[in-house]
Formats: C-alpha cells, structure tokens, sequence
C-alpha cells in the first residue's frame, strides 16, 4: 500500500517501491525473495559462518555426556564465536578450499561450557594432552582431594568423566558414537592417583576430548545427582588435527552433517 505524504508518494503499489530522498520522488522495483544479491565477499563470510556454527554444534552433541542441559546461557554462541576465527583462518581463499594442520583447534582448549562454575576453579590441576603415533594421550595428574580437587558442600561422590570425539572434516563426518571414560573419587579419600587415557586417531581426522565434573550425594546404594544448570564444572580438554590421508580400510562407525563439510 502507498500514502501520499506531502508532495510525495510512499510506499509500494505492486511491483513498484515509492520514497522520498531529499526533496525528490524515487520509483523502483520492489526487491523479492531471493532478488537481494550477494557479493562473492558476503557469500564467504556467510559460508564460512555457517560451517562454523555447524561444527560447533556438532562438537556440543558429541560432548554432550558432560554438558547436556547445564549450560549457561550464552554457551552456544560464545562457541560459534570461537569456531569463526579458526574457520576462517583454515580458508585458502585464492585456491577455495581448507587447510587444517595439527594445532589450529587447540586455541578452544579451556573452554568452559558453563562460566557459572568453570572447570579450574573445582579442579585446579588441569589434564595434559599429547597426539602421536595415531594415538591422543590424556593424563590426569595425582590430585590432593579437597585441594585440587573441590566438592560442594552437598556432594560426597564425583564421576571425572572424560569424552572423545573424532571427524572427518572434508566429509562433513563426525564419531556416531563418542566414546567415554571416567574415575570414581569419594571425597574423603586423600588422593586421587595419576590417570592415563589413550584414543586411537586416524590419519586426516579431527580429535575432540573434553573433561567434565559430575557430583553426587551418595546414601547407602542410591546417589542423587548435584549438577545443576548453574554448577556443571566442564570444559575443552584439547582439539588437534592428526593430518595425512584418512585410511578407507580403518573401521569406524559416522553419522554425516552436510553443513560441515569443509573441502
């Protein structure tokens, strides 16, 4: 619909967009779905974005074990905020196509999923990480309960729980199922003893390993939970690329995300 306004016509009258720019009538065409045109620029950007943020989510369901649904607020965006920058450093933009080498998700190392109790602050000695020989390599160094390792108040049984992922970035495809590992600590042990976990890699595959705190109060033989979305101490672990060629005959189970392909 169109209204005069003063001397001037305002509005749209079927296909035609009526305006007024400084002290003159301007008639155009209306623009429609899919008649907004794209420079080759924003076209990128909004690719690459995209990828991103599709990675990220898959990264969120396969560490879903020590998220689920206690996450803070801003979680999911704060993510994708951190995926931008490292998709967009990976594109080779003269020869189209992406280039990830060992180290270049490292930098997500550390991130917490719920800043309202972050993972350092109830476990103060962090998980080491190491990739070689195809193999990822998480170590839990001896913990002084209560020290280096806190529980609340109302918790007296915490599960480390530790959960791996791997993908096929050229291939948009990523663990069907995640695997997962974990120690039991009481709090009124003294110590907990040195850890180590091994995950195969194979070669041309992304790794993914985060760590997470889960807290009960255990009477007799019935644990009630203690998590909650606003105490979920878990965070990144680590993220590296094993580069080389995928080996076809290597027997591994995937679920496919077309939105995350990056060749």
């Amino acid at each position: 619909m169109a209204t005069k306004k003063g001397n001037f016509i305002v509005g749209t009258i079927a296909k035609v967009s009526f305006r007024e720019y400084r002290g003159m009538q301007i008639m155009q065409s209306k623009p429609g779905r899919g008649r907004v045109r794209q420079t080759k620029h924003t076209k990128s950007a909004a690719n690459i974005f995209g990828k991103a943020s599709s990675l990220a989510s898959d990264f969120r369901s396969s560490l879903n074990g020590i998220i689920g649904s206690d996450y803070d607020g801003l979680m999911v965006s704060r993510l994708t905020g951190m995926m931008r920058p490292i998709i967009e450093q990976c594109y080779d933009k003269p020869n189209l196509k992406f280039n990830f080498s060992r180290n270049d998700f490292q930098s997500l190392a550390g991130f917490d999923f719920n800043l309202n109790s972050p993972l350092q602050k109830n476990m103060w000695i962090m998980p080491e990480s190491s990739l070689a020989d195809n193999v990822l390599t998480i170590t839990i160094p001896e913990m002084k309960i209560g020290g280096d390792l806190k529980f609340p108040s109302n918790a007296n049984l915490c599960s480390i729980v530790i959960t791996f992922a791997i993908y096929r970035l050229e291939e948009g495809l990523k663990s069907m199922f995640p695997e997962s590992k974990n120690i039991l600590v009481k709090s009124d042990e003294a110590t907990v003893a040195r850890q180590q976990f091994e995950f195969s890699v194979p070669e041309g595959c992304l790794c993914i390993a985060g760590i997470g705190l889960s807290y009960y109060l255990q009477r007799t033989e019935t644990a009630f939970a203690k998590n909650t979305p606003t105490f979920n101490p878990a965070a990144i672990c680590c993220a590296y690329v094993n580069e080389g060629t995928y080996p076809e005959t290597h027997t591994h189970r995937w679920s496919e995300n077309l939105k995350a392909v990056f060749k």
